[in-house]
């Protein structure tokens, strides 16, 4: 009967706990105010790794976002999505720090390339035939996620990383949440995402779906063809508005401006991703 007891009181998610003292820290590769990012490698097997430890100072909160997205990962393997290696509950510190594994991509995030090609500096091999290899991936990754119900709620280039040849993976599930397509206008949560990416009914807090994420993906398509960030003229220099103003704004209509060479063909299916 205890045996019984234990596997009805554990958590379905324990299953993918690993053990970090098999792993050595390499290098930071990012650290912001809800989490860190670092290179590990297996001691054993030399593999190398990235490990997400968030920070979130509410431990009920982190626990409940670690759960669902670990749920995510773990439910939905395909080459467009990060492969989830595994969890741990603590940090390598040993605090109770939730740490997520994950396939190591060499080439960063699209938010990196898209910054570099701002200045000027993006890699020689980076051309039309790559930019279309990114955005056919990402489509591709959000069409499986919204054919499993979920919504990623926060998709953006700091999101997508890239491997040597330039193919995506959507990551950073912290904020998705399976959907019932049922009551699919049903989905609302206050101020999820990031502004410059957010669709009009997700900053009025109304009731959205999956339509929130192809938004998000006509303001991702936009900086991959122009090679700049949206709205770089109003949240950068002296006169910049603030992401409540932003907000305001895109709840008004304002959308970001074609000011680089785009096919019309392009130009017309990012708007009707803005529509």
């Amino acid at each position: 009967m205890s045996r019984k007891k234990d596997r009805t009181n554990s958590n379905p998610i324990d299953i993918y706990l690993i053990n970090l003292n098999d792993y050595d820290i390499v290098r930071n590769i990012n650290h912001g105010g809800f989490g860190i990012i670092n290179l590990v490698k297996n001691k054993k097997t030399n593999e190398k790794y990235a490990a997400k430890t968030n920070l979130i100072q509410n431990k009920t909160q982190n626990k409940f976002f670690i759960s669902r997205e670990v749920r995510i990962l773990a439910q939905i393997q395909h080459l467009t999505i990060i492969q989830f290696r595994g969890f741990s509950y603590v940090d390598f510190h040993g605090e109770k720090n939730i740490t997520i594994l994950m396939d190591y991509m060499k080439e960063g995030s699209l938010a990196h390339l898209i910054d570099k090609e701002s200045k000027s500096l993006c890699p020689s091999n980076y051309d039309n035939t790559k930019r279309q290899i990114i955005l056919v991936g990402i489509a591709r990754g959000m069409m499986l996620l919204h054919s499993q119900f979920v919504i990623h709620r926060d998709l953006k280039p700091e999101n997508i990383l890239l491997d040597s040849d330039y193919h995506p993976r959507i990551t950073d599930f912290g904020l998705s949440k399976f959907f019932d397509p049922h009551h699919s206008m049903n989905q609302s949560m206050t101020d999820s995402g990031t502004a410059a990416y957010m669709a009009p009914e997700v900053i009025s807090s109304d009731h959205f779906n999956t339509k929130a994420d192809v938004f998000a993906f006509g303001i991702l398509m936009y900086e991959v063809i122009g090679g700049k960030r949206a709205y770089e003229d109003l949240l950068q220099g002296k006169k910049r508005i603030n992401e409540f103003q932003l907000k305001m704004k895109v709840q008004e209509g304002l959308r970001p401006k074609f000011d680089f060479p785009i096919k019309k063909g392009l130009r017309l299916m990012i708007e009707k991703c803005w529509s």
